[in-house]
């Protein structure tokens, strides 16, 4: 068997070391290694969201990294308890998260008001829900939080002697990249602050129930 030479073993090694790093940056590109997220400011989203510079560094950081961010808003709230408001959040891949806002008139039967407000069809957002401190009643999960708080009166601008609440959902249509108790948090603060705008922007009769700024 011929030998190498000391100059010709350098040339060798050195041609497997540049096919191992070739090798290396093919399969790397190919699970996304070297994928650029998009970035997400503070105009991007949706104009009647509140806190929108926190929103946008809160989003960009729980959010699946994709290439781009889109945000689309339509609606919004009114002094009848008619009106719904929605912002979507969508992604290079597909939908990310929802915000959706309208009166609903569902009284105290809490478990038809998750299912009707989550507005799910095979259960994956209703889910593992569990109470939590907010509005009427508020329960969240690692994919949705939503909250009922008290808006418009039977006998004010409701009328016909039926009572209206405020319900605010928020939900992940992707899993977050957080752990799901600070996926919960996380969509716990969202509709917080959402529903405590909308309340306002909605001029309710009655009083919220909602604490904080």
């Amino acid at each position: 068997m011929r030998r190498l030479s000391g100059r010709s073993r350098v040339v060798v090694i050195s041609a497997l070391s540049a096919l191992v790093v070739a090798t290396g940056l093919v399969v790397a590109w190919g699970v996304g290694v070297f994928s650029s997220q998009g970035e997400i400011a503070a105009a991007d989203v949706c104009e009647q969201v509140p806190n929108r510079g926190e929103v946008a560094k809160t989003l960009h950081a729980v959010l699946p990294k994709v290439s781009e961010y889109s945000f689309d808003e339509s609606g919004g709230p009114t002094d009848n308890p008619r009106f719904h408001y929605f912002c979507l959040v969508d992604g290079s891949d597909g939908p990310l998260l929802d915000m959706d806002v309208r009166p609903t008139s569902l009284g105290d039967n809490w478990k038809e008001w998750e299912i009707q407000a989550v507005n799910d069809v095979d259960a994956l957002y209703t889910r593992d829900l569990s109470p939590f401190p907010a509005g009427e009643h508020a329960v969240a999960s690692s994919r949705t939080a939503a909250i009922a708080d008290p808006c418009f009166s039977a006998d004010g601008k409701a009328g016909g002697g039926q009572r209206f609440s405020l319900t605010t959902v928020v939900k992940a249509r992707k899993p977050l990249r957080l752990s799901d108790d600070k996926a919960r948090s996380a969509l716990m603060r969202l509709v917080a602050d959402l529903g405590r705008k909308m309340h306002k922007d909605a001029q309710c009769d009655v009083p919220s129930r909602l604490t904080g700024k």
